[in-house]
């Protein structure tokens, strides 16, 4: 066994745990508008029990709706008619013997109208929610209790659907969270005032469900152990509230961190450092006798060995690590560590989609699709698959096609796999794309896909098949019409990254604002240039995932880097560039280098010499339309699919 701290037993009150690894609660959108769970839901949690976990905490289920409502198809246990799809969720984790815990959540002020069906969201008190700007009400005393009751009455349905335990979301500024928080509680009478006074709703509500559904029934609870925010809860006071909290009878600790308003903490951009939140966990642990978890942010196995087996934590949750890849427990155990999907912290499917569709993943396309895996039969006849690019929308269509018993052929007229991710992945912030590249490299070695790297495609040569045609050839940067763009000091983002990049103590303009242009003006500052940057548009990066983009700007600001909003390249002459704001106010530059980050655009010109001769044809991926890469993927995902 190569992970023996991780691959040992636990326990949580009267449960038993075969590992230390616990899926950690990511809400999914994949109940029914009601909050019912969906067929969806059933399959998306047990692959990921069958994937070897210790133990799944089912994600935030709202115990008072609508008015404690935060996504859009959130799960409910707010009455009994929720039970029996409760029921079906426990029994389908149960299946794998592995224990299934419910988390119980009311939003309290992070909501808005839009998710409450028009009513006002509630709170201790009434401090407007600055990243949703939302401005709640506060609660009245017997509104608070006929919380309380409700939390109780949630934990008892759990009970009776089966669930092994709940665990009360007192994290993430949530409503429990906001009556502890000094930032968001204000109260002047029994639940406000000081720390017992902040502490009562929680110990309350511990206090009634323990009495409702007895002593074996375990208790976990959540906690934001720094929210990051100028008078919000810090690590001393967390220290506090976890010793209040175990003699109030919980079962185990779930150490977590930020709010809304620190959201970067909460699901952390690529940027962030592996493991980053341990320390909190483990500050904690010295205090208490109770199981820590700790979460956030965790990718690989060493990782998670090395927390367990230091002792800074008693188990490790992992959340978008088993959304990429739910059987990263099963092959972290048998030693198939190169098989893992890592995630790459890109937050595009697992955030940018849940808040308003259902949760998906940028490089696991079965995300959502659970329900309908294996269920699509082998053609009787495989066919001839040709894929051109071996960029991420071609690498998923060739295995992919494979995987179907199709035979494939992908063509690169690089000499390596990856496209232009590879390029990008040299940048700092950007290292997770290369957990992705190395997991291309490991399946594509282990399929039947015949690889040909360095090989230009040719439809004419008679030799190539040209049964099935996938065009996964990426895309090529935008060049404006204006006067002296074909000047030597211009370069594109890819040629930038390509050998071309200016090494340091140079003038550099950065032309376009969009992630790209963004990241390689940090990426050249750092690098000791003296960097311009101008977007025509008024916003930066509006191209962008909101907690990365937020990650970005923070960089940006910190780095002091030059930026000019509402400013266009005009010309470039022997003397500089000359820029023009909004107003036709033209100004001079003079750059030693001129980068063009502005778009890209299809590559066109295979398909029309395509157009006919092959049986079936694709575009996939940015050769279809440039986009980010979940749609790069998903494209090949579902483009691979139809092949019949």
């Amino acid at each position: 066994m190569h992970y023996p701290s991780i691959f040992s037993e636990g326990k949580i009150g009267t449960l038993t745990l075969k590992n230390r690894i616990i899926m950690a609660p990511v809400d999914t959108n994949f109940a029914d508008y009601e909050g019912k769970v969906s067929e969806k839901m059933l399959a998306y949690y047990e692959m990921r029990a069958r994937g070897g976990v210790g133990m799944i905490i089912v994600e935030n289920s709202q115990v008072e709706g609508p008015r404690g409502k935060h996504t859009v198809r959130q799960l409910c246990v707010s009455d009994d008619r929720f039970i029996p799809g409760l029921k079906r969720l426990a029994f389908a984790i149960h299946k794998h013997q592995i224990p299934a815990i419910l988390q119980l959540h009311h939003a309290g002020r992070q909501t808005t109208r839009e998710f409450t069906g028009g009513l006002q969201p509630v709170a201790p008190s009434a401090i407007p929610c600055k990243h949703l700007k939302e401005t709640p009400r506060a609660l009245m005393l017997d509104e608070i209790e006929e919380i309380e009751n409700r939390f109780t009455k949630a934990a008892i349905r759990a009970k009776t659907a089966g669930f092994d335990g709940i665990e009360l979301h007192g994290a993430h500024g949530y409503l429990i969270g906001q009556f502890m928080s000094p930032y968001t509680n204000h109260r002047e009478d029994a639940y406000g005032g000081d720390f017992e006074g902040r502490m009562r709703f929680p110990l309350r509500i511990i206090e009634k469900i323990r009495a409702a559904v007895g002593e074996e029934f375990p208790i976990l609870f959540r906690l934001s152990a720094d929210e990051f925010v100028e008078g919000g809860i810090k690590l001393e006071e967390a220290k506090r509230i976890a010793v209040r909290l175990e003699e109030a009878g919980i079962d185990a600790l779930h150490v977590s961190a930020g709010i809304y308003e620190s959201l970067m903490t909460i699901l952390e951009p690529m940027s962030y450092k592996e493991g980053w939140r341990v320390y909190l966990a483990k500050e904690i642990k010295k205090l208490v006798s109770v199981p820590v978890i700790t979460v956030g942010n965790i990718r690989y196995p060493d990782t998670v060995e090395e927390i367990l087996s230091k002792g800074d934590a008693d188990f490790v949750a992992l959340g978008r690590a088993l959304i990429a890849d739910p059987e990263w427990p099963l092959k972290t155990k048998e030693g198939r560590i190169k098989e893992i999907r890592y995630c790459i912290s890109c937050n595009e499917g697992c955030l940018g989609n849940r808040l308003t569709d259902y949760i998906g993943c940028s490089i696991n396309p079965e995300v959502g699709r659970e329900n309908r895996l294996g269920k699509k039969k082998k053609p009787v006849t495989p066919r001839h698959v040709t894929v051109v690019g071996a960029g991420p929308a071609g690498i998923t269509a060739a295995l992919q096609a494979d995987k179907m018993g199709h035979h494939v052929v992908l063509f690169e007229r690089n000499p390596w796999i990856g496209g232009q991710l590879r390029l990008f992945a040299s940048m700092p912030t950007k290292h997770r794309i290369n957990d992705l590249l190395n997991f291309f490299e490991y399946q594509l070695k282990s399929s039947n896909v015949e690889l040909r790297l360095g090989t230009e495609f040719d439809p004419q040569n008679p030799n190539t098949p040209l049964d099935v045609v996938v065009i996964a050839t990426g895309s090529i940067p935008s060049i404006p019409i204006l006067p002296g763009i074909k000047d030597d000091r211009i370069i594109t983002p890819v040629q930038c990254l390509d050998g071309q990049c200016p090494k340091g103590n140079e003038d550099v303009l950065v032309v376009g604002g969009g992630v790209t242009g963004c990241e390689l003006a940090l990426f050249l500052k750092s690098l000791g240039n003296r960097v311009i940057l101008i977007e025509k548009e008024d916003r930066l990066a509006a191209d962008l995932e909101e907690i990365s983009r937020m990650d970005l700007l923070k960089r940006m600001a910190k780095e002091k880097l030059q930026v000019f909003l509402r400013m266009s390249l005009r010309e470039i002459t022997e003397e500089g560039a000359i820029l023009a704001d909004s107003e036709g106010k033209k100004f001079m530059v003079k750059p030693t280098k001129i980068v063009l980050a502005m778009g890209n655009h299809a590559q066109a010109i295979l398909r029309r010499r395509l157009k006919g001769k092959a049986n079936r044809l694709f575009v996939i991926g940015d050769a279809k339309e440039p986009r980010t890469i979940y749609y790069a993927i998903h494209d090949a995902y579902k483009a691979v699919l139809s092949i019949t």
